[in-house]
């Protein structure tokens, strides 16, 4: 014990000891595994739509870790709620109810359609839970047969193996096949090539409102309206996999509240927990009902301080004034990024989106992983997505003049391609 100590001690002296952003990224490199690149800079701070690095330079922050924390950085609501609940509870596990999570369970279903809640810590596990609960329904409804899920091209849904089976974008999947079975694959916004790809094993359809991570693809209303009408009838489950494009994120509490299309299950992740990890599966009584004891489980999930949090993130999209601000600086963004599009034709193919989920497609001959690194120089920071689109998910509590600043650096990297 007394040696381990020894070593720990060591260990933070090191880490402590460190003064550059080079140093700190080659202790990563050496320490972390490699699955995603990473620039050679250190972020120590942040402060409301910002971050800052070791050396003290602001980045205006469009990414915040994919959209995890829309109330920005230091949100004092937030560190209140989650610092009163460390002090009281910080865990308990899932074989007891606690304060927090019940009133979590209690506000979702109040501004939502559903009825029971599900918690988790990932938007991936609860995709999985979604992927159980099909099924399920599937085979008490009709046959042990019926376990096939439809999901869509450019799909992404979670990086774990059912997630992952359901995403349906090789570059995640590529040497690690087989992916498990029971996935079909349809054209998104096709009606008539999902229903080729229904049969007697179909049990739910899996899809994302807006393809995130596919390039900012918005699904048409009468896409969305068939689907709802095609599962109904034919008793399968249909799945909205809101991680990202939920709570806010488009402009209303919930994306289906735009196509007044109500799924059978809706699915939560990414800012649910304000920061702290928390996922969420909502779905009505009946529905609900099939999961019985033992049939599922989440150490984490329902976590009080992460539960604590997501009140602040709920009593934030329940307001209409809130709501109203998020469109207003979605509306002041498109302006300005449609005013880049005019300007740079040959470079901007099409500007896509909803909310605060914006999709920036650049012609072919341009490299997007160029122009984030560009962008990213000049202290802005973006992601990079498929069809060679760059992905803009600005914080929820940004000013007028922060939209203004993200296409002046825009401008001025796009004039030097």
């Amino acid at each position: 014990m007394i040696i381990m100590q020894i070593i720990l001690k060591k260990t933070v002296e090191k880490i402590m000891a460190l003064k550059n952003e080079s140093e700190i990224y080659k202790l990563g490199e050496n320490y972390i595994g490699h699955t995603i690149e990473r620039p050679e800079i250190i972020f120590t701070k942040g402060k409301k739509t910002h971050l800052i690095d070791l050396s003290g330079k602001k980045y205006l922050d469009f990414f915040n870790g994919h959209g995890v924390q829309p109330l920005g950085y230091g949100n004092k609501q937030i560190l209140k709620a989650a610092k009163r609940q460390m002090k009281s509870l910080i865990h308990t596990g899932n074989h007891f109810y606690n304060i927090p999570q019940v009133q979590l369970a209690e506000k979702l279903t109040e501004i939502s359609f559903g009825d029971k809640i599900f918690f988790a810590n990932s938007g991936a596990e609860i995709v999985e839970l979604s992927i159980k609960l099909a099924r399920k329904h599937g085979r008490v409804h009709q046959s042990t047969e019926h376990a096939e899920i439809i999901t869509f091209k450019n799909s992404f849904h979670g990086r774990t193996y059912g997630a992952l089976s359901a995403t349906n974008q090789t570059k995640y999947s590529n040497e690690m096949n087989p992916m498990l079975p029971g996935f079909i694959t349809a054209e998104f916004n096709n009606l008539e090539d999902v229903s080729t790809k229904i049969s007697a094993k179909t049990c739910a359809i899996l899809i994302e409102p807006i393809l995130g991570d596919g390039g900012i693809v918005c699904a048409e209303k009468s896409f969305l309206v068939s689907l709802r009408q095609l599962c109904t009838e034919k008793n399968f489950l249909l799945i909205f996999d809101e991680i990202q494009t939920g709570l806010g994120r488009t402009g209303c509490a919930f994306s289906y509240q735009h196509y007044n299309v109500i799924p059978d299950l809706m699915l939560l992740g990414k800012c649910l927990g304000g920061g702290f990890p928390l996922s969420a599966l909502i779905t009505k009584n009946d529905t609900a009902g099939f999961l019985k004891i033992n049939d599922h489980g989440s150490t984490f999930g329902g976590n009080p301080v992460a539960c604590a949090s997501a009140m602040i993130l709920l009593d934030y999209i329940s307001s209409k004034e809130n709501l109203h601000h998020i469109n207003s600086i979605s509306a002041e963004l498109f302006k300005n990024l449609n005013y880049l599009r005019e300007k740079y034709p040959s470079v901007i193919m099409q500007i896509r989106g909803t909310g605060l989920l914006i999709g920036i497609q650049f012609f072919p001959e341009y490299n997007i992983n160029e122009i984030h690194d560009l962008l990213l120089r000049n202290y802005f920071i973006t992601s990079v997505i498929a069809n060679n689109t760059l992905r803009l998910m600005p914080m929820y509590i940004c000013a007028k003049k922060e939209t203004f600043k993200a296409a002046e650096i825009l401008d001025s990297v796009l004039s030097i391609l």
